[in-house]
């Protein structure tokens, strides 16, 4: 099993309910990580939100993609944006999708020009072509829960070769930063439903340079018999790997 770990600027929590019910038009992080993470054949969980994690793994040749969001908005977003890019050009879609006044959408919208960079799927015509195609074939699956709950959420014994947080994390509904502990706690809790070998892009922690809570972390899952390996990522910002030795030692029975 292997843990990604995003490092990014700045850090939060949502302040209005309302942000919960709230969607982003479009993704506002680099998805090519995503290509890191040898999608192709996958069993992928992702938030939704914007949905853009789910076409772009899609793209990538993933087997199957469940969105687990607990906005109960998602679902109905991807269905209008599925049924955008079958129907648009990649500018029409991203013009239809940021003058939806059905969605209370979080961010202010980026240019196409500043999607490409982005989005894999907006990134050519090629890419949405190919996008096009697989979504006439592929259904995404949904489940509606609460990641800091995950266990009261996900029912039955599917289990997941990819798993993608982006930044859900920082907005814990009761605390400005969770610590190190809760971090694991939360990992520790979606191992039940890994597949041996998965690979998590669990969370993102603010600062260039590994801050304090970045070390604090690694200790933890250091604590845990868990090693840590820098590997080169797309954008400036660092990305680390945790690698589990074996499946069961965080996931005892």
């Amino acid at each position: 099993m292997i843990l990604y770990v995003h490092l990014k600027k700045g850090f939060g929590i949502m302040e209005k309910e309302k942000d919960f019910q709230g969607v982003y038009s479009f993704t506002t992080e680099n998805n090519h990580y995503l290509t890191q993470m040898d999608i192709e054949g996958k069993n992928i969980l992702t938030l939704g939100s914007s949905c853009d994690q789910a076409f772009n793994s899609l793209l990538l040749g993933a087997n199957e993609v469940t969105i687990f969001d607990i906005n109960q908005h998602v679902k109905d977003f991807y269905e209008l944006k599925r049924k955008l890019i079958l129907q648009l050009s990649r500018e029409k879609l991203v013009e239809e999708v940021i003058n939806n006044k059905k969605f209370f959408f979080i961010e202010e919208p980026f240019s196409l020009k500043q999607l490409e960079q982005m989005d894999l799927y907006l990134r050519n015509d090629e890419n949405y072509q190919k996008l096009r195609q697989i979504l006439e074939r592929k259904v995404i699956k949904f489940i509606t829960g609460n990641i800091f709950d995950i266990k009261s959420s996900i029912i039955g014994d599917k289990k997941y070769d990819r798993v993608i947080l982006s930044n859900v994390l920082q907005y814990h509904p009761k605390k400005e930063q969770l610590n190190e502990q809760d971090v694991y706690k939360i990992y520790n809790d979606l191992s039940y439903y890994l597949n041996e070998n998965a690979i998590v892009q669990l969370y993102y922690l603010y600062g260039s340079i590994y801050p304090k809570g970045f070390t604090k972390i690694v200790n933890e899952f250091d604590s845990h018999d868990l090693t840590f390996e820098k590997i080169k990522s797309d954008e400036q910002d660092s990305v680390i790997l945790v690698k589990k030795k074996t499946f069961y030692e965080v996931n005892p029975k």
